[in-house]
């Protein structure tokens, strides 16, 4: 598809969104929600639960009045998982989660990279009127946004929030190392699920490829890549549910539905979202590990998301994992 047609079928869908509505589905299909009405708003919210929900960096959180979002297929397929105020609802075949329930905003809200109309999935582009407006609880994650969007300690006034906000560059890095010998381990958000290996991540990328985004419902995936062999479940074995989609085998738990870990065949490698680390603890209160801050981008232009942190942004894969190694700017995405 050219990019004038595509520029041309965008437009037909926002049309399409405006006058009917939007619809989002899980990676899968088989969990479908709609909407009546366009977003009230737009946040990436940082919080550790909504972080370790997902297996990443943020959430990205469109609101809507909960009596406008319908479930129009597999309902029976939903399966939700609270945690404080926050009910989110995922696809128990390919464990991607399609909707919120905030009940302390009042509002449901379909994570942003679900949406299928306006398509921001496969070759999508962030729709009208779907663009992020601000960060939340920006002080609870662990990675600088440089966006010039508004980054709150929790909440915006009107969302009944501190209304404080905080510069882009708040976070800094750890610089605490660990040993060669030295074991990591990971878990779900809600425990029955944990993962052991020993040393740092043989390499730490941030995959925008629309099966992690879709799969995770977030904007990218950040993996931290270890030799098969060297990473054990150490409990919940089984509770752990698998969804392949590619070379790529995703692990999720049942009972949370967060991502602990993925084998990626085509690297012969297998990988722990980062945000999953429990030691290092890259969860609550904590901060990235040095070892395990990402290095790169990978499969950039399948994105959606502009990202301004000076590293590279392959096209696809570098050289030495078997890919084109071309890159672009990371302005790329307009």
């Amino acid at each position: 598809m050219t990019a004038n047609a595509r520029v041309a079928v965008l437009s037909q869908q926002l049309t399409a969104a405006a006058a009917s509505g939007c619809t989002a589905s899980c990676i899968c299909g088989a969990c479908q929600v709609q909407t009546s009405t366009a977003p009230k708003w737009v946040a990436n919210c940082h919080c550790s639960q909504c972080r370790r929900a997902l297996s990443a960096t943020y959430a990205t959180l469109a609101g809507f009045d909960p009596e406008t979002v319908k479930v129009i297929k597999g309902e029976s397929d939903l399966v939700s998982y609270t945690t404080g105020k926050e009910e989110r609802f995922s696809c128990k075949v390919c464990s991607s989660k399609v909707y919120a329930h905030l009940h302390h905003l009042n509002h449901k809200a379909i994570y942003n990279d679900c949406f299928t109309t306006p398509n921001q999935g496969p070759d999508g582009k962030i729709g009208k009127g779907f663009e992020p407006a601000m960060h939340i609880f920006y002080t609870s994650g662990n990675t600088n946004v440089m966006d010039g969007l508004p980054k709150y300690v929790d909440l915006p006034a009107a969302f009944g929030g501190s209304d404080k906000t905080v510069g882009d560059a708040h976070h800094s890095p750890s610089h605490s190392g660990r040993s060669v010998n030295q074991s990591c381990a990971a878990s779900c958000l809600c425990g029955a699920c944990q993962v052991e290996t020993v040393g740092a991540p043989k390499w730490v990328a941030n995959c925008h490829c629309s099966q992690c985004r879709r799969t995770l419902s977030a904007s990218y995936a950040t993996l931290a890549g270890f030799d098969p062999e060297n990473l054990k479940v150490t409990k919940g074995a089984s509770n752990l549910v698998s969804h392949t989609t590619g070379k790529e085998e995703r692990l999720s738990c049942k009972t949370c539905g967060s991502k602990v870990y993925a084998h990626l065949h085509h690297l012969n490698h297998k990988a722990i979202y980062n945000d999953m680390f429990t030691s290092p603890n890259h969860g609550p209160d904590g901060k990235i590990g040095k070892e395990f801050a990402p290095a790169m981008h990978i499969f950039y232009t399948s994105g959606n998301t502009k990202v301004v942190d000076g590293l590279p942004k392959f096209v696809d894969l570098p050289a030495a994992f078997g890919g084109s190694d071309k890159k672009v700017d990371e302005v790329y995405h307009k």
